[in-house]
């Protein structure tokens, strides 16, 4: 398995991603500055099937490469390959979120790690896959932590 470089950029992006995921588990409203938010409820797959169709479809909507979706060989962290065309889940990566922050680095390439072009795709997949409000959270939250 190639590693994986995280640099400040990332960490700053993984910080801010795991705000949201946190107040998606949470369920309710969540304030961000004067704006509140009610993201929506999770979409777990309880199959790599189900996974493969979302991503599938996916990467058809957005006239992208198609990519094959599996499970990764640790449980550490989900990630896209982009030489095999690949998104490597971890055993409890199969949602929504996840497969929309993989996908995003897919359909961008390589090149954009956590910058500006992969947030926007990010955002703009979970607002077209039923998550506008997961969307607009994400966005407000890069901002406030100058984003």
């Amino acid at each position: 398995m190639a590693s994986v470089r995280v640099d400040a950029d990332d960490e700053d992006f993984y910080a801010v991603e795991a705000v949201m995921d946190r107040s998606v588990r949470a369920g309710g409203p969540v304030k961000v500055g004067e704006r509140v938010f009610r993201p929506e409820p999770e979409q777990p797959f309880s199959t790599l099937g189900q996974a493969q169709l979302f991503c599938t479809l996916t990467c058809i909507e957005n006239g992208w490469p198609m990519v094959q979706v599996r499970f990764s060989r640790g449980d550490r962290y989900s990630f896209c390959d982009y030489v095999a065309g690949e998104i490597a889940l971890t055993s409890r990566g199969g949602n929504r979120t996840t497969l929309c922050h993989e996908l995003a680095h897919h359909g961008i390439g390589p090149g954009h790690a956590h910058d500006a072009v992969f947030a926007e795709a990010y955002a703009r997949l979970l607002s077209s896959t039923g998550a506008p409000q997961q969307a607009a959270l994400l966005q407000a939250l890069l901002s406030a932590n100058g984003r």
